[in-house]
């Protein structure tokens, strides 16, 4: 059976990618791999210019686990600012199966795979969640 990559290892390939994106996203952290460890922490955060989070937790393979984590982080308060976006993030075979980062790169580049669901805040009640 073929190596596979670890998740922290695709986590810091997918922020690597997101750094590349949005001249606006004004910061990109992945906890592992910035050597915080990742108890309590989202897998990946994202700010705006202005500072707002988005919150990415992302899984190899189970869906229940990334919802549980994203709706954990979802309405927290992340280095003074409330997280009113979090995404649940699960990684297809085809990312989640190679173990070079040079490939999971490309592999993040050009799937159609990646699963998600999106929270966000409407007012004061439960978040909405999408799809």
């Amino acid at each position: 059976m073929p190596r596979t990559a670890h998740e922290h290892t695709i986590n810091a390939c997918l922020g690597e990618r997101l750094r590349t994106l949005r001249r606006s996203w004004a910061e990109v952290t992945v906890y592992e791999e910035t050597g915080h460890t990742s108890a309590g922490r989202p897998d990946v955060i994202v700010k705006d210019a202005s500072g707002w989070p988005v919150v990415i937790e992302a899984e190899r393979a189970d869906h229940r686990e990334a919802e549980a984590d994203a709706l954990k982080n979802f309405a927290r308060t992340l280095d003074g600012q409330m997280v009113e976006v979090a995404i649940a993030l699960v990684y297809p075979p085809d990312v989640r199966d190679e173990h070079h980062i040079g490939s999971i790169t490309a592999a993040l580049d050009v799937t159609d795979g990646l699963e998600y669901c999106l929270l966000t805040r409407s007012g004061e009640g439960a978040p909405l969640r999408m799809p």
